[in-house]
């Protein structure tokens, strides 16, 4: 996992900059901005970006209140995964009485794009795990007060998940997990935060039946 820089912010919940790797809703393609003053780079058509919505709901009036969480990917991933990654972070906001409407957003992207993050965000220029950009302020027609972005990078999370022994979807859903966590505003910078967030963090890999998995460090 990252360090305290992991989590970052935008100035509108969305990621400015270097790489916006989102799609504003409706939109089904994958964006990559070199910078404000360069052309917008379209990047390979999104396989699996699926709106999806948590199974527990509260009732008002006529209708459900869901969370809103969207995976979007640039790669071809078995299609079950993303539902796994939503559930992972449903799971989190459950587990931290956070009630719906809620809406994130989590992209499944490779090193290139997460480093390009990291140096533009972190002055680190080098690949990491997951990034977490926590939402600032409301978007204009989100339906759903928006959390924020996490960024996964799918080649690091494989190393990592090769590296500890289990697999590469349970990595996922540890920085699914990790990286909501920030967007709920958990750190570890130091002993005393880490532990809480440590703590927290296996509570829900609990509920999700993977507390065997504990975090790679140090990335």
């Amino acid at each position: 996992m990252c360090t305290r820089e992991d989590t970052l912010r935008s100035t509108n919940g969305r990621i400015n900059g270097i790489f916006s790797p989102f799609k504003i809703r409706g939109e089904w393609t994958l964006i990559a901005q070199m910078n404000t003053n360069k052309k917008v780079k379209s990047v390979k058509s999104v396989k699996i970006s699926v709106q999806f919505q948590n199974n527990t709901s509260m009732k008002n009036a006529n209708s459900e209140i869901t969370f809103d969480i969207e995976v979007q990917t640039p790669f071809s991933i078995p299609e079950k995964w993303a539902g796994i990654i939503e559930t992972a972070v449903s799971t989190t906001l459950q587990q931290q009485k956070i009630s719906p409407p809620a809406a994130v957003t989590l992209v499944l992207t490779d090193d290139t794009a997460v480093q390009q993050l990291n140096q533009e965000y972190r002055a680190m220029d080098k690949p990491t795990d997951v990034l977490s950009f926590p939402a600032g302020e409301p978007m204009p027609g989100m339906e759903s007060p928006y959390l924020g972005d996490i960024i996964i990078s799918v080649p690091f999370a494989d190393r990592q998940a090769r590296t500890s022994g289990h697999p590469p979807i349970a990595e996922l859903q540890l920085l699914a997990v990790h990286g909501t966590l920030h967007l709920l505003g958990y750190d570890h910078a130091d002993k005393e935060e880490k532990a809480e967030m440590w703590r927290v963090q296996t509570a829900v890999l609990t509920l999700l039946s993977l507390s065997r998995i504990t975090p790679t460090e140090g990335t």
